[in-house]
């Protein structure tokens, strides 16, 4: 959206907060928002004050919050695709056939946060009528969107456009995402090099300071990743690379993948992902049905019996696999899945004990 801090509208946003705050806290409000007077200054040259109608402050804690729930009312109308009309799910061309049965099955993402807003759709006009719809409510409000900003992309499974498709730092597909979560990690890495290489610092210490600067970088949202063994494989060589460069063991010396992670104190990536992604799967099942990760899932595990042509690897493949490891009989549709969910540490445990986790030494001290 465009300058949208600045077009809240400070009446509507206050008539809002009134059916959450009491008194005394809107009371506090109402003091940050009313009778807001500021002024310019250039060159060392202060204007005259001037009152201000609209806009929320900027610079705090409580402006992106002030937003948030503005934008969520703006945009509270339910846009579920079960609850969308027949006609809203098909293409404009096809409005006005009566000779065949419509389904109300379809798919869309619809995402927003803070003032950006993309959509991902199966169907290229259905996304330019969400947008249209969307401009017309927050319009209501006071807000515009910036429709040169607004990204759309098609899912159809024709065509590999949405792989672009970016969303809160994380692309979509998981190879576009792995390229650029390397990308990061070595900037990252160039950014922190003398520190990590340095031999003044103890080993223990400097493989803190990577899990903390390069590791949280490139694991990022790695638990929705799927995963397969070529992938599994690039991930841990990546990994090596770095760790070697820690040890500053470089061609012709060599070091063994075992010698490796014992000398460091870590464990694989690929290895860390699987227990990332089982312990965020069990963190989903926890969830209410009504939450967006579980009408997603419901969406997944519908398709799932659906068969394409060739071994395709799906997110849902990979987690029944992890999950096998665990309990045979477990899947991520299974009743039994939820009963285990429900315990967190016990399942936590569990996971453990199936992807053994390597100790990391009290000293190690370098060759």
């Amino acid at each position: 959206m465009s300058k949208a801090f600045d077009n809240v509208n400070r009446k509507i946003l206050l008539n809002d907060l009134q059916t959450i705050l009491n008194n005394d806290e809107l009371h506090i409000i109402k003091i940050l928002l009313t009778n807001v007077s500021l002024q310019v200054k250039a060159n060392n040259i202060l204007g005259e004050k001037f009152q201000t109608t609209k806009g929320i402050p900027q610079g705090d804690s409580l402006s992106p919050i002030l937003f948030t729930l503005y934008l969520a009312n703006a945009m509270k109308e339910d846009n579920k695709i079960e609850n969308k009309t027949s006609e809203e799910l098909l293409p404009n061309k096809l409005w006005d056939h009566n000779y065949s049965e419509k389904n109300k099955i379809g798919f869309n993402l619809d995402q927003q946060f803070a003032d950006d807003i993309s959509y991902a759709d199966s169907n290229a006009e259905r996304a330019d009528r969400e947008v249209e719809k969307v401009g017309n409510k927050l319009t209501n409000r006071n807000l515009n969107i910036n429709k040169a900003k607004t990204e759309k992309y098609k899912i159809d499974g024709t065509k590999e456009d949405w792989k672009k498709c970016k969303y809160l730092g994380s692309y979509l597909d998981t190879r576009t995402d792995f390229v650029k979560r390397k990308q990061l990690s070595n900037a990252a890495y160039s950014s922190y090099r003398s520190t990590l290489e340095s031999k003044k610092i103890k080993m223990k210490t400097r493989i803190r300071l990577f899990k903390a600067y390069i590791e949280s970088i490139f694991l990022y949202n790695s638990e929705v990743w799927t995963m397969n063994k070529k992938l599994e494989h690039d991930i841990d060589v990546f990994q090596r690379n770095l760790l070697r460069r820690i040890l500053k063991i470089h061609y012709p010396n060599k070091i063994s993948n075992e010698d490796l992670y014992s000398r460091t104190g870590v464990e694989p990536w690929s290895q860390v992902i699987k227990k990332r992604r089982l312990r965020w799967t069990g963190h989903m099942m926890r969830l209410d049905e009504t939450t967006p990760v579980r009408q997603a899932l419901n969406e997944a595990t519908r398709k799932a019996g659906k068969k394409k042509r060739g071994n395709h690897k799906t997110w849902i493949k990979v987690i029944n696999e992890d999950l096998s490891n665990i309990d045979p009989e477990m899947s991520i549709d299974s009743q039994k899945l939820v009963k285990e969910a429900s315990d967190r540490n016990g399942l936590n445990r569990k996971i453990t004990q199936a992807f053994c986790t390597r100790p990391t030494p009290g000293e190690i001290v370098p060759r």
